[in-house]
């Protein structure tokens, strides 16, 4: 089925990145492609996206990996000095592009996440996207992973602006190898219109939020918890803007408090105890912005009817699943003292 989405921006805006802002210092960044790629590229990249070359060919690297699983205290705080003294003699010895350099790097960069220290990882994980880049190509989804990270690292430090241009790239990437609205590509974009959102961008993050919905709803269904997310997000936004735009956002959380109660409704009533509390506690949730909303717009009485509606229905689901576990407990005790009875008979 042809989907009836008109794509976000042209491609000129799409891969004019200014990407020599982003690593001035770095040459080979520099040579990463800004045009639209030919058919031949895209045909390259993608079969090499198909048969990646990521295998570890050093038999030491991939034991040193493995025996990191089991480091202990002592071993796990001086992780850096090891991950850096296996990285330089795998350099050495395999080359600064070799898959199991850059698996090393890349572990580096992850360590410094976890542990905080975001600068150095900021460090690492440009100096792995070069080389995944120089090794796999600009179009690579290994390269788009590397962005994403780097994106994640950026926004820890608050950089959002630079976050932004990564995951720009990265939907990029991933548009050119798997689709406009593939899976993957939607989910940048969406975290893109949460970092325009940081950076009070409301126009640009209400386009994203809107050609994401759309085509969730197109691709997933309206009611797919992706796209409720989303549509949450989009409301937030309205809600963030000012009073002009509440009203935006009060319709769009009465389309997502719908929706939800219509998964509630359409749920199965055997075995799915946990998921409707969870939606409850969703649609709960719901309401209680719903209500602030109409406070922010100056409408109590709003509100007022919206906790009547919703406040027995949702105490008549919490007790229906309550009723459930407590018939279940006594279905499980009734069990064990028949089986019981009939263990002492057959005695």
């Amino acid at each position: 089925m042809a989907s009836s989405l008109k794509p976000l921006v042209n491609q000129d805006e799409l891969f004019d990145l200014q990407v020599q802002r982003l690593f001035p210092e770095n040459l080979l960044y520099h040579r990463i492609l800004l045009n639209v790629p030919s058919t031949e590229e895209i045909s390259s990249a993608k079969q090499q996206n198909q048969h990646p070359s990521g295998l570890i060919e050093d038999p030491h690297v991939n034991n040193f990996i493995v025996s990191m699983s089991s480091w202990d205290g002592d071993e796990r705080r001086q992780a850096e000095g090891k991950l850096k003294s296996e990285l330089a003699r795998s350099e050495k010895v395999n080359g600064s592009l070799s898959p199991s350099t850059l698996e090393l790097l890349r572990r580096l960069a992850q360590y410094y996440v976890e542990a905080g220290a975001y600068a150095k990882a900021e460090l690492s994980y440009k100096r792995l996207f070069v080389a995944i880049q120089e090794n796999q190509g600009p179009w690579s989804l290994k390269t788009a992973d590397i962005l994403q990270r780097l994106a994640e690292v950026e926004v820890e430090q608050g950089n959002y602006a630079e976050a932004t241009e990564f995951l720009l790239r990265a939907e990029a990437i991933q548009k050119a190898m798997l689709g406009d609205n593939a899976l993957e590509a939607l989910s940048t974009c969406a975290s893109i219109a949460i970092l325009y959102d940081k950076q009070k961008l409301w126009q640009e993050a209400e386009k994203r939020y809107c050609y994401v919905i759309e085509a969730r709803e197109e691709f997933l269904s309206k009611r797919h918890e992706d796209t409720l997310i989303v549509m949450e997000n989009l409301a937030l936004n309205y809600r963030m803007r000012g009073t002009k735009t509440l009203h935006l956002a009060a319709d769009q959380y009465q389309r997502v408090l719908q929706r939800r109660a219509e998964n509630l409704e359409r749920s199965v009533d055997d075995g799915e105890d946990e998921e409707k509390e969870a939606a409850l506690a969703q649609i709960a949730a719901n309401v209680q912005r719903l209500g602030d909303v109409y406070l922010e717009m100056g409408k109590p009485e709003e509100r007022r009817k919206l906790l009547e509606e919703w406040s027995p229905r949702l105490n008549r689901g919490a007790c229906s699943g309550q009723g459930r576990k407590q018939g279940e407990m006594e279905n499980r005790e009734k069990r064990g003292e028949t089986l019981a009875r009939e263990r002492k008979a057959r005695k």
